[in-house]
């Protein structure tokens, strides 16, 4: 899912996939993406094997790595319970190349053995030459652009932030 930053790509899977799809792994390089999936709603974030029991999981590629080292079995059989899997911030992936192996290994894993089940999102994503994809490009609709904030630099030059930084 090709959609800008701040479109609404982590809420739609948040709020509007559960009503939709019984079973969700999400996962994502960064722990503050799965914190905000699992804030205020039915994800629980993953840190032990305890917690991949719950229908609706949220985890970093480290835990994931981690839990399919320790707990093979169990951890692989609870990937294929899942309806779908999202994996957040794809374009992280490009990024990861030369010191996450984790997040390749993961990255690589999904995009070549859980094909058709993994939904990649990204506000600008990384598009492999090797297998064919199918992209959705999201389309922000009119009304819903007066609710995005848009970052702006309101100054005229670098000494101008500078000075406003120090003062706040």
């Amino acid at each position: 899912l090709n959609a800008p930053t701040g479109t609404g790509k982590s809420y739609l899977v948040k709020t509007l996939f559960p009503k939709h799809y019984t079973n969700i792994i999400t996962i994502a390089p960064l722990r503050m993406v799965t914190d905000e999936i699992t804030q205020n709603s039915i994800f629980k974030n993953v840190k032990s094997i305890d917690d991949i029991k719950h229908p609706y999981i949220a985890m970093t590629t480290d835990i994931f790595q981690n839990l399919s080292s320790r707990y093979s079995t169990l951890f692989w059989d609870r990937i294929k319970q899942s309806e779908i899997i999202v994996f957040d911030e794809q374009h992280i992936y490009k990024e990861s190349k030369n010191f996450r192996d984790k997040v390749i290994r993961v990255y690589e894993y999904l995009l070549y053995r859980e094909k058709g089940r993994t939904l990649f999102m990204s506000g600008t994503p990384v598009i492999p030459r090797d297998i064919k994809l199918n992209i959705i490009t999201a389309k922000v609709p009119n009304q819903a652009k007066a609710l995005i904030e848009y970052s702006k630099n309101p100054f005229d030059n670098d000494t101008e932030m500078i000075t406003d930084i120090k003062k706040q």
